[in-house]
């Protein structure tokens, strides 16, 4: 920007009280802090009060002073207005944790009697879920009970996907209520990794939301240990919930055990899928006799005729 402060005076003379010149003047200072973010930053505090703009120029422009000089961006954020102070931090934050992690964490932590401690905290926890499970695990047991609370449901939405045995460990300490909602959802994920994690949970829980866990425990244990994921499907009492488990565990049989419990189901939705599974099965193996049969049972009327199609197309396979 060859002349900022013409294009900072001729923004001001476009204010109204109808129009919203945040976005200009974040361009503004956001160049102006390419080339020399200290200078602009001293017009922004000089000119604070008779901006009426959000916070995100401040934002912006200590953004870009971080890799020059932290401590100055740091003395900028303290004499900002309170009303900018929350944004601005988090921006340095994140800025200075990309910069320089330990130092930033340093600072981040020392500012817990600032209004601001749980949006830069949230940050820098962000942080650390992209570092890796151990590394943000680490950090976690290492906070004080005040922080460790406030970023917990940021680390558990941010690491589940990805590590979840690590979130379910921290999820632990969430309040009862999240906890309900929450623990089993992770325990599920994190079964592959951590089964006998996922089966500890499995035993705080009852009713309806046991059964509904172990539906979905059971397709987890299905891929490798298929009569015990049949032996958890065995002790749900629903009986609609338990043929629909039943049923989820097919793919993991071959044709004669799928065929037995098959003939044992007794919820209709959860014997139409079975029967639309067994057809496809059989259309594969290339038996369209049995095929058919399976597609008729599902559905006569909507399915017949998939059935009789795919039928055709496994004779004509065979007759090749």
């Amino acid at each position: 920007m060859s002349d900022p402060l013409t294009a900072l005076a001729a923004i001001g003379e476009l204010r109204s009280e109808d129009e919203d010149l945040t976005n200009l003047y974040e361009s503004a200072l956001g160049a102006w802090s390419l080339t020399d973010p200290t200078a602009a930053i001293e017009w922004m505090l000089a000119n604070a009060e008779s901006l009426s703009v959000g916070s995100d120029p401040a934002a912006t422009v200590i953004a870009y002073l971080v890799p020059n000089d932290t401590e100055v961006a740091v003395s900028a954020l303290g004499a900002l207005p309170p009303q900018w102070q929350s944004g601005a931090a988090e921006s340095l934050a994140a800025a200075w944790l990309a910069e320089d992690q330990a130092s930033a964490l340093s600072w981040v932590l020392r500012q817990e009697d600032k209004p601001y401690f749980a949006d830069i905290l949230n940050a820098a926890a962000i942080d650390m879920s992209n570092r890796g499970s151990q590394e943000a695990s680490a950090w976690f047991d290492s906070l004080n009970s005040r922080a460790a609370d406030i970023v917990r449901p940021t680390l558990v939405s941010f690491m589940t996907s990805r590590y979840p045995a690590a979130a379910l460990r921290i999820a632990r300490g969430l309040p009862s209520r999240q906890r309900s909602d929450t623990i089993p959802r992770i325990a599920l994920r994190a079964a592959r990794e951590d089964l006998q994690a996922a089966i500890a949970i499995r035993q705080e829980l009852t009713g309806q939301p046991r059964e509904l866990f172990d539906v979905g425990l059971a397709g987890v244990l299905a891929e490798s240990n298929l009569p015990a994921a049949e032996e958890i499907v065995t002790d749900i009492e629903d009986g609609d919930v338990r043929d629909r488990a039943t049923v989820g565990l097919f793919p993991m049989m071959n044709l004669e055990q799928a065929e037995s419990r098959y003939l044992d189901l007794a919820d209709p939705r959860a014997r139409t899928i079975a029967a639309l599974y067994l057809g496809e099965a059989y259309e594969d193996a290339g038996d369209g006799e049995r095929a058919a049969a399976y597609y008729r049972a599902a559905d006569p009327h909507g399915v017949w005729l998939h059935a009789v199609q795919g039928a055709i197309n496994c004779m004509v396979r065979n007759v090749r």
